[in-house]
């Protein structure tokens, strides 16, 4: 309750009915009679130091009390009525003057200046100080009660509540509802706080906020899309090529699982690309779209393009091995029958697709949503789904019904429950394998105390670890298998052994590429399924840079390209170096031509009358 004592003609009006309104809920036995004859039930708290009776305040404050008051000096005899002790200014006027020039006890510490210097509001007890105001202070309940109740706001000022300005007026927010999903503040700074950012790869302004990592992340995206659109549009000329020649079975086979490898790579590509787009659409804002974008439709759809791509590359690379190693040990290979090839690549986009689509079936949410937002609830908003129980069966209890089947743990029950307090109440956000970080990675790092999927996100690590073993072993034994017999010929061995050397150069810098994009990811996720807290920033290197680099090199692993790239290179090259000879040579002979043009005029003389002899002689 609020009472308006600014208008200095209803000070006294204001304070008599605050004061009483106090002392009437003081009981006898608790108090001290504020009236000498108890004519009326009106008892204030002595030595308290804040003065309550009207005529008997010097009493109740400065008689018989251990700690003395600074008032107390002021109280001075009257010739009233009573012949009561009253408070006396020092100064020589009063802002509320009484018959006798004295103030009334409850005038004494009650926030308005009564004396014109102030005599009456100085080192009271249990009040706050607003400080250069008309109001002197205030009681320590008014303090920090997210209404302003000093002139100058101090009163709300380094306290445990949120401030924002809304409009030009201030706003005072309970803690709880800051990074709560909504924006009680107009221009939503309560969500705009570095604690309500829970991803390590984003801040408040930034959804990556590494500018090193967004450079990185740009150069890989254009790297990865240029690089493998380059792949398919020659594989595929290649392939149209090798149809109308009717070439070997083998050149065909390999040409197509080059373009499906590009293809799936493109895919990341596209993702990284996207990515790209989003952060630079949100940047200096992304607090206020946060939660929003990580539980969309998009953003769950980037992160399983991102998983069929990625996982389509590895089951790609995996029949390429198969095929190397058939080839290398079972030459009947070319026998190959070429729908069986297409059959197979279309099962391994069947499988990619469904590993990518499965966390975002909406029948499948309880596996796979970990955490719900509930905009608009004053008691919860985000609520995690092992908290689902506890909170169901408290609401079921609240409300005094019962939970329909028993179901106490999913998350239609719990929409069901908060729905039996306000109807308007339902779960806005859900959050699973794709929105855990603000790139919409997938959880490949779960925790299995907060990831209700990390079964789901262990599986894809171990099938990703296994094909990499695979391709592995796979090409370390296509390599012991081509090496050069010694009962070959030297000019023959010397040609064996330069291809041999080119294979293997290339086949080392795919193993290289697949363990360190692989081997990091693998080793930290069973670190942390293991128990092992694994540091939350190595994710961002690990999720945005070595995860998709993979798809960017394997354009340059697999293909033809670089070999034409290096072959026109050396061949740049040789003509420069061609060209810089025959200058060079030129030069040689302007100069030579340059030192005969400068024989000295006597021996030419000497030369022409010798050959003039001659000719006489002749």
């Amino acid at each position: 309750m609020r009472y308006d004592c600014k208008n200095a003609n209803a000070t006294h009006y204001c304070s008599a009915m605050l004061i009483n309104e106090k002392a009437a809920k003081k009981r006898p036995e608790d108090g001290f009679s504020c009236d000498s004859e108890q004519s009326r039930e009106y008892f204030a708290t002595r030595c308290d130091g804040n003065p309550e009776c009207e005529y008997r305040a010097y009493e109740e404050e400065c008689t018989d009390c251990i700690e003395g008051y600074t008032f107390c000096k002021y109280f001075k005899p009257t010739t009233n009525e009573d012949n009561a002790t009253m408070f006396q200014c020092e100064s020589s006027s009063l802002r509320i003057e009484f018959d006798d020039g004295s103030l009334e006890g409850f005038q004494i510490c009650d926030g308005i200046a009564n004396c014109a210097g102030h005599e009456d509001e100085r080192n009271c007890s249990r009040r706050f100080y607003c400080g250069n105001t008309s109001l002197p202070n205030i009681a320590l309940d008014q303090r920090c009660d997210k209404h302003e109740d000093c002139e100058n706001g101090s009163d709300e000022t380094n306290c445990p509540h949120f401030y924002c300005e809304d409009g030009g007026s201030n706003k005072y927010l309970d803690m709880h509802k800051v990074c709560d999903g909504n924006q009680d503040c107009k221009d939503g700074l309560d969500e705009c706080q570095p604690q309500c950012i829970e991803s390590v790869f984003s801040d408040e302004k930034s959804m990556i906020k590494s500018k090193v990592i967004r450079s990185a992340v740009r150069l890989l995206g254009i790297i990865a899309i240029t690089g493998n659109m380059a792949v398919v549009v020659v594989t595929a000329l290649n392939l149209l090529k090798l149809k109308s020649k009717l070439s070997p079975p083998i050149e065909t086979i390999h040409t197509i699982l080059i373009l499906n490898l590009s293809l799936s790579d493109l895919l990341v590509g596209i993702y990284i690309i996207s990515i790209c787009g989003k952060t630079l659409q949100v940047e200096g804002e992304y607090c206020l779209v946060d939660r929003a974008w990580r539980s969309s439709g998009a953003c769950a759809a980037l992160g399983a393009l991102l998983v069929i791509g990625s996982e389509e590359s590895v089951l790609t690379m995996i029949l390429i091995t198969l095929i190397r190693m058939k080839a290398i040990f079972r030459p009947l290979l070319r026998n190959i029958n070429l729908n069986w090839l297409w059959a197979t690549l279309a099962i391994t986009w069947i499988i990619s697709t469904a590993i990518a689509v499965c966390p975002v079936i909406s029948s499948l949410e309880d596996y796979f949503a970990d955490t719900v937002w509930i905009a608009g609830s004053p008691i919860f908003t985000t609520v995690r789904k092992r908290d689902v129980g506890k909170l169901v069966s408290w609401i079921a209890f609240y409300m005094n019904h019962s939970v329909p089947n028993g179901d106490y743990t999913s998350w239609q029950s719990l929409e069901n429950a908060i729905r039996e307090i306000d109807g308007s109440l339902g779960l806005t956000h859900k959050y699973g394998m794709y929105s855990t970080h603000t790139v919409c990675l997938p959880t490949f790092f779960p925790d299995p105390e907060l990831n209700t999927s990390w079964g789901y996100s262990a599986m894809i690590i171990v099938i990703n670890c296994v094909a990499f073993f695979f391709i592995a072993i796979g090409y370390g034994l296509v390599c012991r298998a081509v090496m050069v017999p010694k009962h070959m010929s030297v000019n023959i061995q010397k040609h064996r052994r330069e291809q041999d050397a080119r294979m293997h150069r290339k086949l080392i810098r795919i193993v290289a590429s697949d363990f360190c994009c692989w081997m990091p990811v693998c080793a930290m996720a069973f670190l942390q399924l293991a128990g092992l807290d694994v540091p939350r920033d190595s994710y961002l290197p690990i999720g945005l840079i070595i995860i998709p680099i993979n798809s960017a090199l394997n354009p340059f692993l697999y293909s033809a390209i670089p070999d034409i790239i290096c072959r026109k290179t050396r061949t740049s090259l040789r003509r420069i170096s061609n060209t810089f000879s025959y200058n060079r040579n030129m030069s040689s002979l302007d100069a030579t031509v340059a030192n005969e043009s400068a024989i000295p005029l006597s021996i030419i003389r000497q030369t022409d009358d010798t050959l003039g002899q001659s000719r006489s002689t002749g």
